[in-house]
């Protein structure tokens, strides 16, 4: 491995880092508001927030594993990136599910409040 190759691994962590960071907090506030705004729940926008936030970071730290080449390093990250996506994969499909209750109980208290 060459000086340079390392180099520009640094690099690339360093860049990837910053731009994560960087999204992150620009998103973080007009995100937040975005959601109040629709959901007319202050404390249901933060939790949505987060959790779109912590999905922005677990895609950022994958590009930050992705700059270490170093084979026995590249083994061990490649194990954490796939564990992080199926992670990710799993906390994307409780959000899913929980829209689809959050949809049917809207429906539902619309129709029980047209009974009334």
């Amino acid at each position: 491995m060459s000086f340079w190759n390392i180099v520009t691994g640094f690099v690339g962590i360093i860049f990837a880092l910053a731009i994560t960071a960087g999204a992150i907090y620009v998103i973080r506030k007009p995100l937040t508001r975005f959601l109040e705004k629709i959901i007319d729940d202050s404390e249901v926008a933060t939790l949505g927030a987060t959790f779109i936030l912590l999905l922005l970071g677990l895609d950022g730290l994958e590009a930050v594993l992705g700059y270490f080449t170093q084979a026995n390093l590249s083994t061990l990250f490649n194990g954490l990136v796939r564990l992080l996506n199926s992670l990710a994969g799993t906390v994307q499909w409780a959000a899913y599910i929980g829209a689809l209750l959050f949809i049917g109980y809207a429906i539902r208290s619309s129709l029980v409040a047209r009974r009334e």
